[in-house]
């Protein structure tokens, strides 16, 4: 008899279980290998979690009634609660703490985890609750966990460069937007919810600037300086990357080699670079 294959539900109904956060079997996420279903679904898992705590953060920025933002906050304190839980697991597992907290995602993870538990003891920290937006740059572990592979095919990589690129400046956006917004909102009559933020951003990282909205604060003109420069030393070298990956797929010629599957390579190529079997011409 076959073993009935391992899935999305299955990896949920172990959430509730005590084995699933014991630290040996936590330890396993963390390999950064990506070899089993079950790693695979934890990290789904978590991608869900930080674009619905993002989604959550924009929500409470509009005038939700009570009811609507007690749920939104409770769900948004559960999911608070498991990115402590995975961070407080990540840093009993690693073996150099020291080099592991000076990761920049990690750092990423403990802005925006840390102020949540210190708002509870120290009073002021509340004021800190805006640095959930960093939240956004967990994802980009697993671009580089799932898709910076040797294995990934060449004509994949335009593909994937391109959602890597249209991901960083999304999240360009919602930390600029999320950053304007806490610091302009309570004194520009012209920043009401997160949208108007957002459009600000949207404006500003483009160079548009039309001027219907502007800075009235001295940290939200600091935050309109980090846009701008942000806009213009990223978007063309973003636009470059992509055109020197699409012209280097244009100057190569496709046989799939016969052993390992890879189909580009050089116009003068006679073995595989891959794996060395000779291509068929």
């Amino acid at each position: 008899m076959s073993r009935r294959k391992y899935t999305f539900l299955d990896f949920l109904k172990s959430l509730f279980t005590l084995d699933f956060y014991k630290p040996k079997h936590l330890a396993k996420f963390f390999d950064e290998k990506g070899k089993t279903k079950e790693e695979f679904y934890f990290d789904v898992f978590l991608i869900i979690l930080v674009l619905a705590s993002s989604c959550f953060y924009v929500l409470e920025t509009y005038n939700l009634t009570p009811e609507w933002y007690t749920f939104v906050r409770t769900l948004d304190v559960l999911v608070m609660m498991f990115f402590s839980i995975e961070l407080f697991a990540r840093i009993r597992v690693n073996k150099d703490n020291k080099k592991y907290l000076g990761s920049f995602f990690n750092i990423a993870d403990i802005l925006a985890v840390v102020p949540f538990w210190l708002s509870l003891i120290i009073p002021g920290f509340g004021s800190l609750q805006f640095l959930r937006v960093f939240r956004l740059f967990k994802i980009f572990r697993y671009f580089d966990k799932y898709f910076n592979h040797k294995h990934v095919p060449k004509k994949k990589i335009t593909q994937i460069l391109i959602m890597k690129i249209a991901f960083t400046l999304f999240v360009l956006l919602y930390v600029s937007a999320g950053l304007f917004f806490t610091f302009e909102a309570t004194q520009n009559p012209e920043i009401g919810t997160f949208d108007d933020a957002l459009y600000f951003s949207m404006v500003t990282v483009t160079t548009v600037g039309f001027g219907d909205i502007t800075p009235v604060t001295k940290i939200g003109q600091f935050i309109v300086m980090f846009i701008i420069m942000a806009g213009v030393f990223s978007i063309p070298v973003y636009m470059s990357t992509l055109l020197q990956a699409h012209i280097g797929q244009i100057n190569k010629k496709k046989i799939p080699c016969q052993t390992c599957g890879l189909q580009f390579h050089e116009q003068s190529a006679s073995h595989c670079k891959n794996c060395g079997t000779m291509l068929e011409s």
